[in-house]
């Protein structure tokens, strides 16, 4: 999550990319807490062109209001 904007564009774009080439993707994050974040990617990932279904979140804690939702948690 930084602010270079640049640089996260330049990021989504490639990771975008490589799962249009067939590559899967495992995000991990510690907490799914709001959702924003894990939103925010899966958005810019979306807008890029990216498979979802070659995409996955997981979390070890995942708040059950959350605005995201994920594919695997450890603890809810």
């Amino acid at each position: 999550s930084t602010p270079i904007p640049a640089f996260n564009d330049a990021l989504i774009e490639t990771l975008a990319a490589r799962t249009r080439e067939g590559e899967r993707q495992l995000f991990v994050e510690d907490i799914n807490d709001s959702g924003a974040t894990i939103a925010a990617i899966q958005a810019k990932l979306a807008a890029a062109g990216a498979h979802a279904e070659r995409t996955r979140f997981a979390v070890l804690i995942d708040n059950a209001r959350s605005i995201a939702k994920v594919d695997y948690r450890y603890r809810t």
